[in-house]
């Protein structure tokens, strides 16, 4: 086939960008497999540790917030590139020897995930036409490659080089992915002006679309990130080792993805959404009785086959009325999403302190689960599905 100068300059936009959002889903998986040395390192508790998630996501939930804003001011060009610089400022910090510092430097790499992940999949849709939906997701297969590589790696790179070799690393990927994609997204590729419907602001179906997305990132953000301690303390992980159930969890939850668009063409997704939120709260609750990595690792990789299709089955809704238009929750939703994984493991960090024991994280995560299953009847009751 042919290629036209207009597919031609779109691959050589998505190309970049796509290699971008790989490298800022090792980003956005960093605090993992960095929390038992800064715990250590900064004489934080259970609560304090916690208190690191939720200044990432918290950043993360800004950054989605104030994009829609800045997208229709500046444009694409500037609002990635300058997510990306903003990820890698934040990141230079993580080898400071306050907490304070730290902190910061936690909320601006959240802050600047929250400017480069919705205008990367506004972008993407926008530049792909008909090939919008497998597009899509290809990008973000991309993230969740670099949230499976991203653990063992960062684990790898802290235990050889310390905190300051973290630190360097991201900064300079987060620095060259800026200047590529400033480089590479022409200037006059613009966010759309903002429709009536968006002025007028979520109806009930957007509540109850942002309510599941907040639950769902907050039970899987608590849990992946709390894996490699888990390790650490039950089982006596080390040297990169209490990373492994982490890279399972996201390497399975990619899994489940590509599986349940296979079944897809014979089930309807309420069904398969059924069966995640039957068996995700039945595999959480089972990763507090494992009594070795190996055990932990096998019982995450099995929640994450079931965690991955609840996402974007709930994103999915967002097409499946003759008036949906995945703008129309965009940057909202995504913040719902950040604010949860903001306020979950922060109150699970806080709870665990108060037991004594890491596996009371699991508590609020299987609150979480269970509170979906009213939060997504709102999602049925208010936007019919197409299946």
């Amino acid at each position: 086939m042919e290629t036209t100068p207009a597919t031609a300059r779109t691959k050589a936009v998505l190309g970049p960008l796509f290699i971008a959002f790989f490298l800022s889903g090792i980003a956005g998986t960093i605090l993992g497999p960095l929390l038992p040395a800064l715990a250590v390192r900064l004489q934080l508790g259970d609560g304090g540790s916690g208190a690191l998630f939720m200044a990432q996501f918290g950043g993360a939930a800004a950054g989605a917030l104030i994009c829609g804003p800045l997208l229709a001011r500046f444009g694409y060009r500037t609002v990635i590139s300058s997510g990306y610089l903003v990820l890698a400022a934040g990141s230079a910090m993580l080898a400071a020897p306050a907490a304070s510092i730290v902190s910061l430097g936690i909320l601006m790499n959240g802050l600047g995930l929250g400017t480069i992940i919705a205008p990367s999949n506004l972008l993407t849709a926008e530049l792909s036409g008909e090939k919008k939906a497998a597009r899509l997701n290809l990008l973000n297969l991309c993230w969740g490659a670099g949230a499976v590589a991203g653990p063992v790696a960062i684990a790898w790179l802290r235990d050889a080089a310390g905190l300051g070799g973290v630190a360097a690393f991201i900064t300079l990927i987060g620095s060259a992915s800026a200047l590529a994609l400033f480089r590479a997204i022409p200037v006059t590729v613009h966010h759309a002006s903002v429709s009536q419907a968006q002025r007028n602001g979520p109806g009930k179906f957007q509540w109850a679309a942002a309510i599941t997305v907040f639950l769902y990132v907050g039970a899987e953000t608590t849990l992946a990130g709390w894996l490699p301690t888990m390790a650490v303390r039950r089982m006596g992980a080390h040297s990169g080792l209490e990373s492994t159930p982490m890279s399972a969890f996201w390497g399975a939850l990619l899994a489940g993805r590509a599986v349940a668009a296979v079944l897809l063409r014979r089930w309807s997704f309420p069904l398969i959404m059924r069966i995640s939120l039957i068996a995700c709260p039945v595999l959480s609750a089972a990763v507090g009785l494992s009594g070795s990595v190996f055990s932990l690792t096998l019982i995450a990789a099995m929640a994450g086959f079931f965690y991955g299709p609840v996402f974007p089955n709930t994103i999915a809704t967002l097409e499946s009325g003759k008036d949906a238009n995945s703008r129309k929750l965009g940057p909202p939703v995504f913040a719902a999403g950040a604010a949860g994984g903001a306020v979950i493991p922060w109150i699970a960090g806080w709870i665990s302190s108060g037991f004594h024991d890491v596996r009371a994280i699991l508590w609020p995560v299987l609150a979480c689960l269970v509170l979906m299953w009213p939060a997504w009847a709102g999602v049925r009751r208010t936007r019919p599905l197409i299946r």
